[in-house]
């Protein structure tokens, strides 16, 4: 049954796979941000309101990037997957990966498309748990669909 109500952050996951089979969800992740946009391009013209004042605007090209933090382990637990140097190696080799962002819960909406790795960093301050943050750019169209 579908989630009624604000979804928690919690609930709301990064999956990632860069080959066929089901998407892997970013281990010990912290935060995760989708962002999409539309350039836009002026239309404006001697017939707009106010005659030409005012911008027209129309959108053109969509895009997006995903970005995520996360705890920097070297494998996770009860698991062989290096999620650090996975991420890295998709950055390196340039792999074109799978991407959903979505709950867990059937009939949730969630957005699924593919994208590449272009920002991976970290941070392993005195005393604290090391973390990572990487941005995905999404290449090609996002599409909405609910879980099944």
């Amino acid at each position: 049954m579908a989630t009624s109500g604000i979804y928690d952050g919690t609930d709301l996951r990064l999956y990632v796979n860069s080959g066929t089979g089901s998407k892997t969800a970013i281990a010990y992740a912290t935060s995760c941000e989708v962002s999409l946009s539309a350039d836009s391009v002026d239309i404006t013209h001697k017939d707009n309101a106010g005659g030409g004042v005012w911008a027209e605007t129309t959108p053109k090209t969509l895009s997006g990037s995903i970005s995520c933090e996360a705890y920097w382990a070297q494998t996770l637990i009860g698991s062989s997957t290096k999620l650090y140097s996975t991420l890295f190696g998709f950055f390196s080799n340039r792999t074109k990966i799978a991407f959903a962002v979505k709950t867990g819960t059937t009939g949730d909406f969630q957005l699924t498309g593919f994208c590449y790795v272009t920002d991976i960093s970290g941070s392993a301050p005195d005393k604290e748990e090391a973390t990572f943050s990487f941005t995905l750019s999404i290449t090609g169209a996002v599409t909405q669909s609910n879980i099944t």
